[in-house]
């Protein structure tokens, strides 16, 4: 019970309500998002991708005991049909721009074009880049093990950023061709026919290949 305590003041140590008052509360809504990200990787894997905005909240997984006593309490069918009826935002894939907005720190910045950069000055930011942060090294042997706990970007505030940075400015960033998404190619190798491949980084002669879009 020390452990579990310690464990999960921890886990819901950035939640609004944390106080041991609201714990039962809090270890349900946690085990419920285990449980639709568990649910979310069986699709990608068994269907296809299902959502490209969904991402587990949380910093900790349930302990076993606790995701037990969930599972358990919603064992009647209807129920469980009500609580597990996951619903998920489909939306649409991000430019490679945004996404590396989005994972990237202020320190990695220079991955970005320069007219990108300097959207990480922007004060909004700040709360997802702070300067110093606690790593959760329970269990770890070394820093990049651990687990920084730092807020969780909110997509809407990285878009209205990139929109008033990129767009609204006028920057060229946004067309660049490394921030289209395109479709997915295959290359098959074929001695029948001899190209040449264009790319930002200069043509690459005598290539034996084909090349064939794929339907994802």
């Amino acid at each position: 019970d020390k452990y579990r305590s310690a464990y999960y003041k921890k886990a819901f140590q950035h939640e609004p309500e944390n106080d041991d008052s609201h714990l039962y509360e809090n270890i349900n809504k946690l085990c419920l998002a285990y449980c639709k990200t568990l649910y979310w990787n069986f699709l990608y894997y068994d269907t296809g991708l299902i959502s490209w905005e969904w991402l587990f909240p949380y910093h900790y997984t349930p302990l076993c005991i606790d995701l037990y006593k969930f599972l358990s309490v919603y064992e009647d069918s209807e129920i469980k049909k009500d609580v597990f009826e996951f619903r998920f935002v489909e939306g649409k894939p991000f430019k490679p721009f945004i996404q590396l907005l989005y994972v990237l720190p202020r320190k990695s910045k220079e991955l970005l074009p320069p007219c990108l950069q300097a959207i990480f000055n922007d004060s909004e930011l700040d709360v997802y880049h702070p300067t110093e942060f606690k790593i959760d090294l329970e269990g770890k042997i070394s820093d990049h093990m651990g687990k920084a706990l730092i807020p969780f970007p909110k997509l809407d505030t990285i878009l209205n950023i990139y929109k008033r940075h990129c767009i609204n400015d006028k920057c060229k960033c946004n067309e660049l061709p490394q921030n289209q998404i395109q479709k997915s190619l295959l290359y098959k190798n074929d001695k029948s026919v001899s190209t040449i491949y264009k790319s930002n980084y200069g043509d690459i002669r005598n290539n034996y290949v084909s090349k064939y879009e794929l339907e994802m």
